[in-house]
């Protein structure tokens, strides 16, 4: 039996769509890991009262209360950097979604404001722990890109609120260069039917031995990959080195797009 944490950090949840929600389940249902944390409230801009018996507590309270010491950020992206910083000056511990902020120069500012103030300032990019990563993550060691393409498929943001077009495909540019590297920009494209609701974004990158990495088919991340043998094998173990790997992924949520990009866009409900 796992003995119980001597010490527990309050922790506030800011905003309830989505993401949100899900931090509040899973703070009322810790995993050992997290047994270390203990739900005090939620912030919101709605008037809820409870959500799963979580008390709603406004964000004066939040930032005043000497319970509180860590902040999870999962309101719209265009407001993560004005919380972000009300907290950390607050002497609070943060954790955001993905992303940060709308601009680089933004989040070094936040960053070095986290270091000033000695607090935790983590963005969580939870794709990055997922079984689909993990699997292409293992599948490309020892091997060489021969051409790779990634697409997803979502719904529209609002710009104002979530950044601009192109803005939630920097996401995925971290899958890429986790499993091949540093990249360069080859060529990007735009093409947009606005009284459709249509927008398809593309870009073509390539890695530092001159691989492709862009557009493939829909929903499905396609990676022709090959070892480079060290030593001499049979030639059976060469054939079974080429691998041609298919690896189908789930429907993400509205806030990621690929760094390959198609979004055939729909109407999507007002979350916050």
């Amino acid at each position: 039996m796992n003995a119980e944490p001597e010490r527990k950090f309050g922790v506030v949840v800011v905003g309830v769509g989505r993401a949100g929600s899900v931090r509040i389940r899973d703070l009322r249902n810790p995993h050992p890991s997290s047994a270390f944390l203990n739900l005090i409230g939620f912030v919101s801009r709605r008037e809820l009262g409870s959500v799963e018996g979580v008390p709603q507590i406004s964000l004066e309270d939040a930032l005043s209360s000497q319970e509180v010491e860590v902040a999870y950020i999962c309101s719209e992206n265009s407001s993560h950097e004005d919380y972000i910083r009300q907290f950390l000056n607050a002497g609070k511990h943060v954790l955001v979604e993905y992303p940060m902020t709308l601009s680089w120069a933004a989040a070094r500012d936040l960053w070095d404001l986290a270091e000033q103030k000695g607090r935790v300032l983590h963005e969580e990019h939870v794709e990055l722990l997922m079984e689909e990563f993990a699997f292409l993550k293992k599948e490309v060691v020892g091997k060489d890109l021969l051409k790779g393409s990634l697409l997803f498929t979502a719904g529209p943001l609002e710009q104002e609120r979530f950044g601009f077009p192109a803005f939630s495909g920097i996401s995925r540019l971290t899958w890429l260069v986790s499993l091949f590297g540093e990249l360069s920009l080859v060529s990007a494209t735009l093409e947009q039917r606005k009284e459709d609701q249509y927008m398809k974004m593309t870009v073509c990158l390539e890695t530092e031995n001159k691989r492709k990495v862009s557009e493939g088919d829909a929903e499905r991340i396609l990676l022709n990959i090959r070892t480079t043998p060290t030593r001499i094998l049979p030639s059976a173990f060469y054939r079974a080195c080429l691998s041609h790997v298919q690896t189908f992924v789930p429907q993400c949520d509205h806030n990621l797009v690929s760094c390959t990009i198609t979004s055939c866009c729909r109407s999507i409900p007002e979350m916050f």
